[in-house]
């Protein structure tokens, strides 16, 4: 029995004693520095509570948020980290017009590039690309960075607080792609009243698509300036290279437009897009790409209310040499095609009914 009370009372003091750690571990004076008890976490939160529902407090607040004078548009806010600090900039939509009056933004240096290896004779031909686009740069580090892949700089090319990733094309490319993409669009809408949302997205894409964008690189220069990855330096036959070159000097132009907005603002980049990328876009851009034969057939029939057309592709070998497709309309045979491939022979039966579509299937209901 002794032994038995002798438990009890020695269970009951590690309890007393835990107890007593933990209200001690609850008051502020006992936490390490930068911790806050539970207690005042709960009355921070009650205090936020309160401010929220009071009524001064949401006058003022929304007092803030309204701009001061009503016939100045409200500002962008830039946030960004800064060692532990979230730090809040405006930003003006003339900055967004003209980066080049912000310094800050250009992060990237001329002694940055010193340690990245560049051809011989390359600033003669920078200088030669700037004489043929008409632009001159005030910073030409930003034309080394957009002709500068990324697989080709040294491990420590720029000190640890300058992001790498600004010195090559890769973050260029981003906005560069953005910037063509939206002159694309326009250009499409303005050129082509008639078109429907999906034919302006095919005819966008054909005008800014890698292939085509790796011959303007070509024609103008781009791609025998650019400092290829090892890997794709010397053009060979295998189709992953190939691929490759293709996408890297796609990439190049878009650099190059990000680049010169950069530099020179958005006026002057659009400017060179309008005069060096979108008239060779235009006659590179092929007309399969621009018009889907599946896809008008589609919407011609859905428009007239024909339901969806349906393609059997009939069987062959693999080694075919050809191989034919027959299209369906409300389960009937309408018109049948051949050709090298499958793909080859749907498009070809579709846009046959397409453009004889009242002669196969009657006038438009």
């Amino acid at each position: 029995m002794a032994s038995i009370m002798r438990k009890v009372v020695a269970v009951g003091c590690r309890r007393a004693v835990a107890v007593r750690d933990v209200r001690a571990f609850s008051s502020s004076s006992s936490l390490p520095d930068g911790f806050r008890s539970p207690q005042a976490v709960a009355d921070a939160v009650a205090a936020a509570l309160a401010a929220e529902n009071d009524p001064e407090n949401t006058a003022r607040r929304i007092k803030k948020q309204v701009p001061r004078n009503p016939n100045q548009s409200a500002k962008l806010e830039r946030r960004h980290l800064e060692g532990d600090v979230i730090a809040t900039e405006n930003i003006t939509g003339k900055q967004l017009l003209s980066p080049m009056n912000n310094p800050v933004w250009q992060v990237i240096k001329p002694e940055h590039f010193e340690k990245v290896p560049v051809p011989k004779d390359w600033s003669v031909g920078l200088q030669k690309l700037q004489e043929s686009i008409g632009v001159t740069f005030q910073d030409v580090t930003l034309l080394k960075s957009a002709l500068t892949h990324h697989g080709c700089l040294p491990s420590d090319p720029v000190p640890e607080d300058v992001p790498v990733g600004r010195l090559s094309n890769r973050s260029l490319e981003f906005l560069g792609d953005s910037l063509l993409g939206a002159a694309a669009a326009a250009y499409v809408y303005q050129m082509l009243p008639k078109y429907q949302e999906g034919q302006l997205s095919r005819a966008k894409s054909a005008l800014v698509k890698n292939e085509t964008l790796a011959q303007i690189s070509g024609d103008m220069g781009i791609t025998d300036l650019l400092i290829w990855p090892p890997e794709f330096n010397e053009a060979t036959g295998a189709p992953k290279i190939v691929k490759g070159r293709v996408t890297i000097a796609a990439g190049a132009v878009e650099s190059l437009i990000a680049a010169i907005y950069l530099d020179q603002g958005m006026d002057t980049a659009m400017n060179f897009v309008t005069t060096h990328v979108l008239p060779r876009s235009v006659e590179y851009a092929t007309r399969d790409v621009i018009w889907e034969p599946t896809v008008e057939l589609q919407n011609l029939l859905q428009g007239h209310y024909y339901g969806q057309p349906v393609y059997k592709y009939r069987p062959a070998p693999a080694n075919a040499s050809t191989y034919a497709v027959e299209l369906y309309v409300k389960g009937r045979p309408i018109l049948k095609a051949s050709a090298p491939s499958y793909k080859l022979a749907r498009n070809k039966v579709a846009e046959a009914a397409y453009w004889h579509f009242e002669k196969l299937l009657g006038p438009a209901r």
